[in-house]
């Protein structure tokens, strides 16, 4: 079920969790906003974290990645697509179409 923002936030503190991320249209500048961040945080990730033997260099590859998702859910399919796209440049999805 889809809910405005105004209807999402009289909901109950148990039920907006429960529900999840709200899915809000991003307008223009704000979307060209937050693609800039996102393909900011995607050039300067470190795309084989999970390869470290070092738990220092895991943990952060792995913060990195949960902000870089949470970028996305936020962001919608365009988000994604760059993703995917910077995925593919750094060799970790040589087989995803973008």
């Amino acid at each position: 079920m889809k809910y405005s923002f105004r209807e999402f936030c009289k909901l109950d503190k148990e039920e907006q969790v429960s529900l999840g991320s709200l899915q809000e249209d991003l307008s223009g500048t704000v979307k060209k906003k937050k693609m800039k961040q996102l393909e900011d945080l995607l050039k300067k990730h470190d795309w084989f974290y999970f390869y470290s033997d070092d738990p220092r260099y895991y943990k952060k590859g792995t913060e990195e990645q949960s902000v870089i998702r949470k970028m996305i859910d936020e962001i919608g399919k365009d988000g994604m697509k760059l993703y995917k796209t910077y995925g593919k440049k750094s060799g970790v999805m040589e087989s995803v179409k973008v």
